[in-house]
């Protein structure tokens, strides 16, 4: 069993990461958590990946804000596929910072099993 203290770590890190909105908005990212009863567990997370890959800082309310505004404008102008692949070079500096133990302190093993990246659209608004 995942204790409550790794859900709330994985939600409290995720939440500044998410749509959708006006595409410069920061929105906080929705997470559901699933616990399967051979023990192993679903996290599904809703959250702007442009804004994770970019490196936005979350203290920003706008990405027009922060440092990294050029990147995220590219990333958002990306085809599913190209965001997908830019996804790729990052998974695993997100993983490394999600962190799940069951209620023996054991740390679970997790992996993205699959990405659903919306079609660009307007770009004045994130991804819905």
């Amino acid at each position: 069993m995942i204790s409550r203290c790794s859900v709330v770590s994985i939600l409290c890190l995720l939440l500044p990461f998410s749509g959708p909105a006006r595409a410069h908005e920061i929105q906080p990212a929705i997470a559901s958590l699933v616990f399967q009863p051979q023990g192993d567990y679903r996290l599904r997370i809703r959250l702007n990946l442009e804004l994770l890959i970019a490196g936005v800082d979350p203290q920003h309310a706008d990405t027009d804000e922060s440092a990294q505004a050029e990147e995220y404008e590219r990333l958002r102008r990306m085809s599913p596929p190209l965001l997908s692949d830019a996804f790729g070079e990052f998974a695993d500096a997100l993983l490394a910072g999600i962190t799940v133990r069951d209620s023996s302190g054991r740390r679970l093993a997790h992996e993205v099993t699959a990405l659903d990246i919306p079609e660009v659209g307007n770009t004045e608004l994130a991804r819905a």
